[in-house]
């Protein structure tokens, strides 16, 4: 039975609520039920300008797999704004839960942290993050960071390379017995999958063989050591991390066998014929089955 393609919501004029400042793409607030108070919220994204990005498809792919693996992720469909293709994103918090961003996280628990600096910022490593979660959480911190550490090995399958500290967050919650945190759902995976090549680009490194140059050199957001250390691809990052955490890793690379090519293909398979080539489809399902394979061999 052929499977049915993901749906692509509309978005009208009087769905909107907000324009949303943060980020670097054009994006607002929207309210897809009737305008009441209460009602659920979701991010309206359009990728940059440029002939050929597949964010919004990035987003919607990056998603899909992680459901795959079970890492907790936004819920993500494609969408559509006056002509515009997009993507809408679920507002990852639950009503009375204010969402933390990882600088204030780690800037109020690592002394001489850099809030201002986004990207570059090699004071953003997983020992400060993981510091940080130690230090607010009370009885989830283990299970915290396995699930951070699951965001990491999502980012070195898709190719992410935009964790910075400003794409995960904590959720804060008031309450009579004081003040809980928990880590917020993964979310904002735009930059993935080769999202920024043009389609010749993209036929190229395959052709080239030159997949495993692409999936290695990738500079990531999140550092392994800091003060002047380079950009470290997500990939060598689990590399390195699997070796001296493999409480927090290796559940993770084994859940990597539940991304089959399979149900890779039924993920591709959905998305709508006319929203992507078949250049953006190879390249991006060549990625993730090389770096899941890749991956596979840390464990081992």
């Amino acid at each position: 039975m052929p499977l049915s393609p993901f749906p692509i919501i509309s978005i009208t004029e009087a769905m909107i609520l907000q324009d949303e400042p943060m980020g670097s793409k054009d994006k607002f607030w929207c309210q897809l039920s009737p305008m009441t108070a209460g009602g659920e919220r979701w991010l309206f994204k359009q990728p940059r300008p440029q002939l050929e990005n597949i964010e919004h498809l990035a987003e919607k792919i990056a998603r899909e797999v992680a459901a795959l693996l079970n890492v907790p992720c936004a819920h993500i469909e494609l969408a559509d704004y006056q002509g515009i293709r997009g993507s809408i994103s679920l507002e990852v918090q639950q009503p009375g839960e204010v969402l933390v961003h990882g600088d204030e996280v780690i800037a109020g628990r690592v002394t001489g942290y850099d809030r201002t600096k986004k990207r570059r910022t090699s004071d953003h490593t997983f020992e400060h993050i993981r510091k940080a979660i130690l230090e607010v959480c009370k009885g989830n911190c283990e299970e915290d960071l396995r699930q951070f550490a699951g965001f990491l090995v999502l980012d070195a399958l898709i190719g992410n390379t935009d964790r910075h500290h400003e794409n995960w967050a904590l959720l804060r919650r008031e309450s009579r017995q004081g003040v809980d945190y928990r880590l917020a759902p993964s979310f904002d995976h735009a930059s993935s999958l080769g999202r920024e090549m043009r389609d010749e680009r993209r036929l190229l490194l395959l052709r080239e063989n030159r997949l495993d140059a692409y999936i290695q050199n990738g500079p990531g957001a999140v550092y392994l050591a800091e003060l002047g250390n380079q950009a470290i691809p997500p990939i060598e990052l689990v590399r390195r991390l699997v070796l001296t955490l493999p409480e927090y890793f290796r559940p993770w690379l084994g859940a990597l066998e539940n991304v089959t090519s399979e149900r890779l293909d039924g993920i591709f398979k959905r998305i709508p014929a006319d929203w992507i080539s078949a250049a953006q489809e190879q390249f991006a399902m060549a990625l993730i089955r090389r770096a899941r394979q890749l991956m596979i061999s840390f464990g081992k």
